[in-house]
């Protein structure tokens, strides 16, 4: 993360900016565009009781948690274009839409995690407590900071329609879903049932668009974070992660955040106006989307596309450095309220 509405606002200023050949593939598959932008979150939205398991924690693949190649997944789906870009072009055009909204999603993660990661305390402590706040500080900030970029934007939660932007047509969900899930097993070149992971994918999908519904919900978030409270935090990661009347987002000031420790190197980040955050998430997401749309037209070659993509943690924003080598935190105090 950061959430939906954060990841979409900035998926859209890339596609204006991108480059001039690359524009009308995002914008004529805006939904899919759109959808890319949060895909890299899917699976944390599936956690299950009862029926399948996924065998494994793509989730955690994704973002890198063990030091993993976080591009592995991006390359596949951009041979994937390239192979159909003459044969299919609109399939091929779905695709590289895809791939280059998932990008965006890399690119704000690598810029914003580490300050988020920092800002909200440590996901690895020893204490599981203190694991569980850290967890759901990092919610609320996230958020915070939906809210906040609704303000920028000048726009409600229901005028932003955020559900209405990543619900695929069933035409769509059979071009993008199995190929998002080829494209994570052949990618990483993991020995598992290429069914199982396209039916772990679609079911996601469908949880993660029932949950997001869920939290766009003002009453029910209103109830939610109401209970929380007379329980004293029972329930903190849940509410914390709908858009509910949170205490917080009176005193976070999106425009002058505080300097905070890297979560791994102990270095000091410069907080500042948000907006300049996502200036230069958005700056690295162009560069991503451009060199992509090069390698799909045969422009270079992989070693030229994977001197641009690197493998960067989606969690400290180094290259392939392990989750849990993160330490350093500084808890913003409004993160303590409820």
């Amino acid at each position: 993360m950061p959430k939906e509405i954060s990841h979409i606002h900035i998926a859209g200023i890339v596609a204006e900016r991108c480059h001039p050949e690359l524009r009308p593939h995002l914008f004529k598959n805006e939904r899919v565009y759109n959808f890319g932008s949060v895909a890299p979150d899917l699976f944390y939205y599936d956690s299950t009781v009862f029926g399948e398991k996924s065998k494994v924690a793509w989730g955690e693949i994704i973002h890198g948690r063990d030091a993993e190649d976080t591009m592995l997944h991006v390359v596949a789906l951009l041979d994937q274009s390239r192979t159909l870009r003459e044969s299919d072009p609109v399939r091929s055009s779905q695709l590289l839409a895809f791939a280059c909204g998932f990008l965006t999603h890399i690119a704000a993660d690598t810029i914003f995690h580490p300050y988020v990661y920092s800002s909200t305390g440590n996901y690895y402590a020893p204490d599981p407590l203190e694991r569980k706040h850290a967890e759901s500080r990092h919610r609320l900030f996230e958020t915070c900071m939906d809210y906040h970029i609704l303000g920028l934007r000048n726009q409600s939660l229901q005028e932003f329609r955020l559900s209405a932007r990543i619900a695929l047509s069933s035409e769509e969900k059979k071009a993008i879903l199995p190929a998002y899930a080829d494209a994570l097993r052949t990618g990483h070149r993991i020995d598992v049932d290429a069914d199982h992971v396209r039916r772990i994918v679609q079911r996601a999908y469908r949880k993660a668009n029932r949950i997001i519904g869920l939290f766009q919900n003002r009453p029910l978030s209103r109830f939610v974070v109401w209970l929380n409270r007379r329980l004293n935090g029972a329930f903190d990661t849940i509410a914390n992660a709908g858009y509910g009347p949170h205490r917080a987002r009176a005193h976070l000031d999106f425009e002058k955040l505080p300097a905070t420790p890297h979560p791994v190197t102990g270095e000091q980040m410069t907080g500042g106006d948000v907006r300049d955050l996502i200036e230069k998430a958005v700056a690295r997401a162009m560069h991503f989307v451009d060199v992509s749309y090069d390698y799909r037209e045969g422009r270079i070659e992989l070693a030229d596309l994977r001197s641009v993509l690197r493998p960067l943690s989606l969690n400290n924003g180094l290259e392939q450095v392990r989750t849990d080598a993160m330490q350093y935190s500084r808890v913003l105090p409004a993160l303590l309220l409820r």
